[in-house]
């Protein structure tokens, strides 16, 4: 079953999509950034889109024609400042991102995991 946040917004783009129309959508993975599962309190947990549903829940209103996902070590966190701010963009506010960064090795590098999905209407 898909949420009514996920569904309404891609019912709306297959409305306006012109026939032939290419959607692109990307979408993190659940298990994205594993290096830091210790300290992200949601890591893990299924979202109403994310790379692991996002084809199958794009393809109840479009075509999929095509899904790259990826699963590679492209971040590099060089200190617990860059760990702390990365933290920040992830969600946790300042005071908690601070004290989970100082449980966090450096320098990281971090695994970036999701999918790439191309619809047709």
């Amino acid at each position: 079953m898909v949420s009514i946040a996920v569904a309404v917004p891609l019912q709306l783009v297959r409305r306006v999509l012109r026939p032939g129309g290419l959607l692109a959508v990307s979408a993190p993975s659940r298990h994205n950034d594993p290096e830091l599962s210790s300290v992200l309190p949601d890591w893990g947990r299924p979202s109403s889109f994310d790379a692991e549903v996002g084809p199958a829940v794009v393809g109840e209103v479009l075509d999929v024609v095509a899904v790259t996902s990826w699963d590679e070590p492209l971040l590099h966190l060089p200190d617990r400042e860059a760990v702390t701010l990365y933290l920040r963009g992830r969600g946790l506010s300042e005071p908690t991102a601070r004290d989970a960064a100082l449980r966090v090795a450096t320098p990281l590098r971090v695994t970036k995991r999701g999918s790439l999905i191309w619809a047709r209407r």
